[in-house]
């Protein structure tokens, strides 16, 4: 079950609403591993810590414009090979 705390950040309000809307649906069924955690080494100065955190499945058609041409580049090179 995905449970996650709201923030109390005004800014935060439509990322938390979409959250709960759109993507908590998607993972309703699922009893767990929805998420890829990747360990990114550590931050200069302070040596903290770094990962990068995605949804395993997520929506390919709701990325940015330079991944969906590196996608279809990659999917051409694959045809290609």
């Amino acid at each position: 079950m995905l449970v996650v705390r709201p923030s109390r950040r005004s800014s935060d309000v439509a990322v938390v609403g979409k959250l709960f809307d759109a993507i908590a649906t998607r993972y309703a069924t699922c009893n767990g591993g929805y998420l890829r955690i990747m360990k990114a080494g550590f931050r200069h100065g302070d040596n903290a810590a770094l990962a990068v955190i995605e949804f395993v499945d997520r929506d390919t058609s709701a990325k940015g414009a330079k991944d969906i041409a590196r996608v279809a580049a990659e999917a051409e090179a694959a045809d290609a090979a």
